[in-house]
């Protein structure tokens, strides 16, 4: 049983660390793109490469929102991020009933 156990909390502190990652590297591709980064630039070329994939499911579910002085709010990154967050929460949530005795 100690095993399962430990099995449980490693999966969770691996689950843990990678979606911290995914969400801060969401969180600054919208960032990026609230403040209109020059896309040229080997950083935020790099942002934008490194997110693109996680965002691709999410594109165009709802039409980006202009904010304060016509700065574009990107709605596709920021429904991935509570998507993944929501994702997360199921996994871990359903993480403990499958590794249950």
């Amino acid at each position: 049983m100690k095993i399962l156990e430990k099995l449980h909390f490693v999966l969770y502190g691996a689950l843990n660390k990678i979606f911290l990652f995914l969400e801060l590297a969401l969180f600054l591709r919208l960032i990026v793109k609230y403040l209109e980064g020059n896309p040229v630039t080997p950083v935020v070329s790099f942002v934008y490469r490194l997110t693109q994939p996680l965002v691709l499911p999410f594109n165009q579910i709802f039409p980006n929102i202009v904010w304060p002085k016509e700065r574009p709010v990107d709605m596709t990154t920021l429904s991935a991020i509570v998507g993944y967050g929501f994702l997360f929460f199921v996994v871990t949530q359903i993480l403990p009933l499958m590794i249950k005795d």
